[in-house]
Formats: C-alpha cells, sequence, structure tokens
C-alpha cells in the first residue's frame, strides 16, 4: 500500500462527522476553523466555520497536493507552486487535512 493510501485510510478512519479541524497553511494556524461534514469513499466533504460554505474535496485533489506537503512544510516549495502545481481549489482544506493527520497520528 502506498505511503499516500495509508494516510488516506486513516483519515477515513479517523475523521469524524462534525470534528473541528484548524486551518494551518506555511505560516502557522490562522485562528479559523472547519468542520468535517462527511467522509465518503472517494471524498470528504468540508464546511467552512466562518461563511457556513460547504465543499467536496476529491481523493484525486488530495492525491495531487499530498507528495507537495512535506516540501511546502519545509519552505522548498512555496504556496503559489503548490497552486501551480495542482491546480487544486482545495489545498487549504487539504493541507489542514494533512497537519491534522500528522499531528494524530
Amino acid at each position: 500500500m502506498s505511503a499516500f493510501e495509508q494516510v488516506w485510510q486513516y483519515l477515513q478512519a479517523n475523521l469524524s462527522k462534525n470534528q473541528k479541524v484548524e486551518n494551518w497553511g506555511v505560516r502557522g494556524y490562522s485562528g479559523n476553523q472547519f468542520a468535517v461534514v462527511e467522509c465518503e469513499r472517494n471524498a470528504v466533504l468540508v464546511k467552512s466555520l466562518r461563511t457556513q460554505n460547504e465543499r467536496r474535496v476529491t481523493k484525486s485533489e488530495f492525491e495531487k497536493v499530498y507528495p507537495y506537503y512535506q516540501k511546502l512544510r519545509s519552505g522548498q516549495i512555496g504556496r503559489a507552486e503548490l497552486g501551480e502545481a495542482t491546480q487544486s481549489r482545495n489545498t487549504s482544506y487539504i493541507l489542514s487535512l494533512l497537519n491534522w493527520y500528522q499531528s494524530n497520528r
């Protein structure tokens, strides 16, 4: 099983409905949170607690962002480079969930 699949399985098994997750970026925690609405087999549905907007973050988007996560944390790449490389509109949620994984595993 690939490292990404292990992370995805952990998220699927350990994220709970209405669980709050801190927004995280390269500068650290932003002070905002979002909630996990539902974990589907191929997506995580999240809701911004500030705007109440829901987003469906697909497994394929996670898989695109995953290889860049450690590079971003270590400063090897910046947020703009991540956006260009992945073309994902959900990087804030994905990075926050990957950070949650790293903090909770």
